[in-house]
């Protein structure tokens, strides 16, 4: 199968499995804030806030093994494929067990950083236990998914994964009420990830054989090298953490646990312009890996062009929609207005639709083993997000978190794109802005047919959600029925894409059809 449609399908395979798992988060959300109450869920959303800390205990092992499977495989060297799962799944379960005893002794004093309510204190210790288990078996999962994936497989671990998410949101509607605590929420979670584990296991088998080798005859290179490329990709897995999670960490030190709850939301809203996007790059990797190994210049530039703008027409045909219906989206999700998680998304989304434009660029200096320039502007992003956090959220609250997290995304954004053009001599407007420019105002008056909408129909919050879902299916049909052809019209894509997706759209009917 040509390496193009593989890059297809793992991304369409991707995007919908993501979309009904988004699908499934629209329902179980509003159950467990409703079972659980505001204070619970932002007990909960704090603990997941503080086990992703525990990404620091990975030394950036996980986040290169697709690209170590791909340049193995591409050598065709299925015994360092094999010492490379060995070494990581053994590396997993030494961390889970070096690691719990200490967490355990130091839970009590996380509480006390958190100033959580003493009632809450014993729940809190046995869930972040318990969310640590769950961390270390995601990470052995995500070894054989990230196997899956140097096959260009990445449509089987989306399908996996969405299963996983069927089997917890289905112990959420039916068991959390029945047992409506933190816990039994976070024991959901160990029993999903242990299903999705099992199951990519057994897969990795059916293509690998024994996917194990001897431990011990794992050669010292091998080692460093791993360590090596993932000692760059720790320091920006910490720099993601820390800017994915330093808000509510916050939020709950200043404003109080239940003031995590609007926020949790708004995020969520604002993520959906990574959902599709962040698929695509996945998606890629190993393709990426093999051309980044192979060639330079012009063919290289075209490649990195084509990919930054795929990715940023998903990203903007998402964000405007967000940005200019955030409103109705949480009437429609939550049931009720949250005015502070408006502002989050709307915030949120342009701050995260910058930071994809770096997307196609990391891609690429991970794939040709340069990853530290992506952990200088990494860097650079977090420092500036938690100086400034910690600067404003005394004096201005959520207003000032938001507003730090914004400028610090921007701004290490601008820097890294700056860095990576220079490094590859890619010149910013040729590769950059003689196409993002005409797409922007494609999403501006996508966005302003839908404001039109809302001017003669404003939202109101009595409506109910079913109301507002069918405003949100008239709305977003309205929304890309100008995007899409504003995309032709200011020759956002190519003739060849335009006819591609002509084709795309004829076969697609015959199908319908039989």
């Amino acid at each position: 199968m040509a390496t193009s449609r593989k890059i297809l399908i793992n991304t369409v395979a991707g995007g919908v499995t993501r979309i009904l798992g988004l699908a499934l988060a629209f329902v179980t959300t509003p159950v467990m804030i409703h079972t659980l109450g505001d204070q619970g869920f932002g007990l909960f959303t704090l603990i997941g806030a503080l086990t992703a800390y525990a990404g620091l205990l990975d030394f950036g092992i996980g986040p290169g093994l697709v690209r170590h499977y791909t340049e193995f495989s591409d050598k065709g060297d299925a015994r360092a494929v094999r010492q490379v799962t060995t070494f990581s799944v053994v590396f997993y379960l030494v961390i889970g067990v070096a690691v719990g005893w200490p967490l355990y002794l130091i839970a009590p004093w996380l509480c006390d950083l958190l100033d959580l309510p003493a009632e809450m204190r014993d729940t809190a210790i046995l869930s972040i236990m318990l969310m640590f288990g769950w961390f270390i078996l995601n990470c052995i999962g995500g070894v054989f998914g990230s196997r899956l994936t140097s096959h260009h497989r990445l449509d089987l671990v989306s399908y996996i994964a969405l299963a996983g998410q069927v089997l917890y949101a289905s112990l959420v509607i039916w068991a959390l009420p029945i047992v409506p605590t933190v816990t039994a929420a976070i024991l959901f979670n160990v029993g999903q990830i242990v299903f999705t584990l099992v199951v990519m296991l057994a897969l990795v088998v059916r293509y690998d054989g024994n996917p194990f080798s001897n431990p011990f005859t794992i050669p010292r290179a091998l080692v460093g090298k791993l360590l090596s490329f993932g000692g760059w990709m720790q320091v920006n897995q910490l720099a993601a953490i820390v800017s994915l999670e330093l808000d509510k960490l916050v939020i709950g030190r200043y404003l109080g646990v239940a003031a995590v709850t609007p926020y949790q939301v708004g995020n969520r809203l604002a993520t959906l312009n990574r959902l599709i996007p962040l698929q695509f790059l996945s998606a890629i990797v190993p393709a990426a890996t093999s051309i980044a190994i192979r060639v330079r210049g012009a063919e290289l530039e075209a490649f990195y062009v084509r990919m930054n703008r795929y990715l940023m027409i998903m990203t903007l045909a998402i964000t405007g929609f967000v940005i200019v219906d955030a409103n109705r989206l949480i009437l429609a999700w939550i049931g009720r207005e949250y005015p502070e998680a408006v502002l989050v998304t709307i915030a949120l989304s342009l701050s995260f639709a910058v930071n994809n434009l770096t997307g196609g660029g990391t891609t690429i200096v991970r794939a040709a083993e340069m990853p530290r320039y992506e952990t200088y502007y990494a860097v650079l992003s977090t420092v500036l997000n938690v100086v400034l956090t910690l600067a404003l959220a005394p004096t201005y609250g959520l207003a000032g978190i938001i507003g730090a997290t914004i400028a610090a995304n921007v701004i290490g954004s601008v820097y890294f794109l700056v860095l990576f053009g220079r490094l590859f001599d890619f010149p910013i407007y040729r590769t950059l802005l003689s196409w993002l420019l005409p797409l922007t105002a494609v999403m501006v008056a996508a966005m302003l047919a839908v404001a039109a909408v809302h001017a003669v129909f404003p939202p109101q919050a009595d409506a109910g959600r079913l109301a507002h879902l069918g405003w949100l299916m008239v709305e977003g049909s309205l929304y890309m029925c100008v995007f899409l052809p504003g995309l032709v019209l200011l020759k956002v894509t190519t003739e060849e894409e335009n006819a591609g997706v002509l084709r795309f759209l004829a076969g697609f009917r015959r199908v319908i059809r039989i």
